[in-house]
């Protein structure tokens, strides 16, 4: 890197306070130490990995976040965006959430719509990115002493259908990870405030559904998924059908009747 002007002089910064604590990874640097307050205008950003400390004039302040966010939702909704140029362009308003040290309603908003346009496009892996930074910015799971805490609370509703897809999320990966266990009885257990909420109690019934390996009702559920809980479910039907399926096939045989089992098997 080199050079002079702003942004040497901040990554000058930076290098000394990674001294100051040891450190000499750049890549691992901690950059709400460095929080900037952004003055760029633009609404439309790619984004890029940080590799000096960010520069003010490139990072947009909350005020133009919030127009991009709502223009980009806009051209999602109209279907004039696709599903690759909106995940870029989320990613550049979660860097730019973040070396700002945003981490109220704005922040939460970003990532909920993140969420949400990854749902509906089946890219569960961005997805699980937005859920992990939506239990601390919904206000829950713990946080760490140094980061701020979270002051603008999200809408009940909206809590709830994150909790639901959260809960889904979890049982359909359960079987497989037990880290995804642990998890899910950890979000079971702050589930109890929500549980009359529909979607809520749908996540917790398709959830049961899923441990019981119900078919029948997991797909009497899936056909009446609110919102984009269906979505995640689709994670957990393949193998729910393969293994019913397979129960079908030896209970019923020499003849297994296709209706009954496209009825069973949704």
């Amino acid at each position: 890197f080199g050079g002079s002007g702003p942004a040497a002089a901040r990554r000058a910064a930076l290098e000394r306070l990674l001294a100051e604590r040891g450190d000499t990874d750049l890549g691992e640097a901690d950059w709400d130490a460095l929080a900037v307050k952004g003055r760029s205008t633009a609404l439309e950003k790619s984004y890029f990995r940080l590799t000096a400390p960010p520069d003010p004039a490139a990072v947009r302040p909350p005020a133009v976040l919030d127009a991009a966010l709502d223009r980009l939702v806009g051209l999602l909704a109209c279907r004039e965006a696709t599903y690759f140029y909106a995940a870029d362009q989320f990613k550049g308003m979660r860097q730019d959430c973040t070396v700002q040290r945003a981490r109220g309603r704005l922040a939460a908003r970003v990532y909920e719509a993140a969420a949400r346009a990854a749902l509906e496009y089946g890219d569960a892996a961005e997805y699980n990115q937005c859920q992990a930074q939506l239990v601390a910015l919904h206000g829950g799971g713990a946080r760490a002493a140094t980061t701020p805490p979270v002051p603008a609370s999200a809408p009940p509703d909206v809590v709830a259908e994150f909790l639901a897809y959260r809960i889904l999320y979890q049982a359909a990966h359960a079987a497989a990870s037990a880290g995804e266990r642990v998890a899910l009885l950890r979000t079971l257990a702050s589930a109890a405030a929500h549980a009359a909420h529909p979607a809520v109690a749908h996540a917790l019934a398709a959830r049961a559904a899923i441990a019981r390996r119900d078919a029948v009702a997991f797909f009497d559920l899936y056909r009446a998924a609110p919102r984009l809980g269906r979505a995640l479910m689709d994670i957990a039907a393949p193998r729910l059908r393969f293994e019913t399926l397979t129960a079908l096939v030896r209970a019923l045989r020499p003849a297994l009747p296709v209706a009954l089992a496209a009825r069973v098997l949704g």
